[in-house]
């Protein structure tokens, strides 16, 4: 985990880098409020870190311009278009298995996006 921000100032910006097999995911929790952030699951056959920051750069403001008390975060998953479901699930599961300790602390809720459907959140 890299830290990337000052909390203290209200921002605290992590990224996180999860590989596993068939996938890489980046992770990024813009601004945590009142102990939490939230975001996007983007999941493309190509995620660069530059976009997965800047999306959750956009969630905040998001969060922000409606008066919502919580950070902005997302995540990028790069998998393969067109991989069988079976691999896909086994990918997310993974991933949500390495992410679960930020979950489960309740920095970060995940959310759709991109690619990504309540199937996928389940998984997760």
């Amino acid at each position: 985990m890299e830290d990337m921000g000052d909390a203290s100032a209200g921002t605290a910006m992590m990224m996180v880098s999860i590989k596993g097999e068939g996938y890489r995911a980046i992770v990024v929790l813009d601004t945590i409020v009142n102990g939490t952030s939230s975001g996007g699951v983007r999941i493309a056959g190509d995620v660069s870190e530059e976009e997965v920051r800047t999306l959750g750069r956009e969630m905040t403001y998001k969060y922000s311009f409606f008066r919502l008390p919580r950070g902005g975060a997302k995540t990028g998953i790069s998998l393969e278009p067109g991989v069988e479901r079976e691999r896909r699930r086994i990918a997310l599961r993974d991933f949500g298995h390495k992410l679960g300790p930020i979950i489960r602390a309740g920095l970060y809720f995940p959310g759709m996006d991109l690619n990504c459907g309540v199937e996928d959140l389940r998984d997760i």
